[in-house]
């Protein structure tokens, strides 16, 4: 390979030397550009910190309260208590969200409409939590109910009739109750009914299926009641509400919009300043670029080039390195790659020539690599515990001979036969271990088979 040399100047002196000037040049449009900037800023505060901070938190306001409506309406569903602490998270968080707004609005207009927000946020959030109390204490009584309806059916098992209705009813109870489909509430009672009838002759049992119905209907009752507030008062307070807010976001977006106006006439001057200096420092980027281009990027892509030739697996090189730079360093590294490499081509080669000869002992030597090398020779020294495990399992003898019929392995079950361990059998004749009236005969099934040629 040639050698890499006259590259003795290091990286960060080739690289701070040539950026020089262009630093020269940026300095000089900070220092003219700074006058400018701090009229512009002025300007751009207004319409960041003030109107535009004032459509962010309004845009906040509309995200918070459709986030707790989510959450508030898969409460109502799914009577899930992550729902209703999610649900609480949002309107504290939106409460939070209307007091920081009422620190950046200006416009009395936008005041007015934040303060029927706060009142309407309250009602919202006061509704859902007695709706949340209430539901907490329907599902307990909900739970009740599907135990003592469980029960009822254990007391009504010799009395079919009335179990078949008993298990209508509840199953339209089920169903009512799951869905809020209050139409079902007269076709449950019927069924319910018919089963008091079946056992007016007990009355004990009568009273069980009374009480049951007394609970079914109170629950029921419950259940109507909440549905009917979530539907009349909680519902729609959450549109009214996001409508307020994007008023409040609509009034700042016009006020952006002036505000963008003035500052749009600002920046022209700014800009066309800017694009002066910039062709200026393109030209010396430019000029900067082609001398380090000649003292880095060649040997950068020499060495590339060596890359490559090592990534399709070339390993027959070593790159001669003279300079003491970064780049030669890398050379450096690379030769080490390149070395490591042929280490563990010739350990899984002789893995592999040992596994072909039926040598399923030897193992590879993890220690004379590192890193993910010491793992690919060490997942071959697994592979071949794990086949010789296989074939240790299996139990009748099974071994490999060469075409002298000598031992090069020898399953578990071949070594108890013969008693001997495995190890001592390596190498040995397998005739002289066997001693069958077949071996060495044509009748031994070892010379049929195709021994390792090696």
């Amino acid at each position: 390979m040639p050698k890499l040399r006259n590259l003795n100047l290091r990286l960060k002196g080739k690289i701070i030397s040539g950026y020089l000037l262009i630093i020269l040049f940026l300095l000089l449009l900070g220092v003219i550009s700074v006058s400018q900037f701090e009229s512009l800023g002025k300007k751009v505060t207004y319409l960041v910190i003030d109107v535009a901070g004032e459509v962010k938190i309004a845009n906040e306001v509309v995200a918070e309260i459709l986030s707790m409506r989510t959450s508030v309406e898969k409460f109502i569903v799914l009577k899930d208590k992550k729902d209703r602490e999610l649900a609480e998270k949002h309107g504290k968080r939106l409460k939070e969200l209307i007091v920081a707004a009422r620190g950046k609005t200006k416009s009395s207009q936008s005041l007015a409409k934040l303060d029927g927000i706060e009142k309407m946020a309250d009602d919202y959030i006061e509704i859902f939590q007695k709706m949340a109390t209430r539901a907490a204490i329907f599902i307990e009584n909900q739970e009740e109910l599907f135990s003592q309806g469980k029960e009822l059916r254990n007391s009504l098992e010799r009395d079919p009739q009335a179990l078949k209705h008993l298990m209508a009813g509840q199953l339209l109870v089920g169903r009512l109750l799951l869905n809020s489909n209050f139409f079902l509430q007269k076709e449950a009672e019927s069924q319910i009914e018919l089963a008091i009838e079946e056992v007016e002759g007990s009355e004990e049992k009568t009273q069980e299926v009374e009480e049951y119905l007394d609970s079914f209907l109170g629950l029921a009752a419950i259940a109507k009641k909440t549905d009917e507030e979530v539907f009349k008062n909680l519902i729609p307070l959450a549109p009214r509400i996001v409508e307020e807010a994007k008023e409040i976001a609509e009034n700042g977006r016009k006020s952006m919009a002036q505000t963008n106006e003035t500052v749009r006439k600002s920046l022209a001057f700014i800009r066309n300043f800017i694009i002066a200096i910039i062709i200026i420092a393109l030209a010396a980027s430019l000029a900067v670029g082609i001398f380090l281009s000649g003292i880095i990027t060649k040997p950068i892509v020499y060495l590339r080039d060596v890359a490559q030739r090592l990534a399709a697996g070339d390993t027959s090189f070593t790159i001669n390195v003279e300079n003491k730079d970064e780049i030669g360093e890398l050379a450096l590294s690379l030769n080490e790659m390149t070395k490591a490499m042929k280490q563990m081509m010739s350990e899984t080669g002789m893995l592999t020539y040992a596994a072909m000869e039926g040598k399923l002992y030897t193992r590879g030597d993890t220690s004379k690599f590192g890193g993910d090398y010491a793992k690919i020779v060490q997942g071959i020294n697994d592979t071949l515990d794990t086949l010789v495990g296989h074939i240790d399992q299996i139990p009748a003898p099974f071994m490999i001979i060469d075409k002298d019929f000598n031992i090069r392995y020898m399953n578990k079950a071949g070594a108890n036969m013969i008693g001997m361990s495995q190890e001592q059998l390596i190498g040995k004749k397998c005739y002289e271990q066997f001693k069958t009236s077949d071996c060495q005969t044509a009748n031994c099934g070892s010379t049929s088979c195709v021994p390792i040629s090696v």
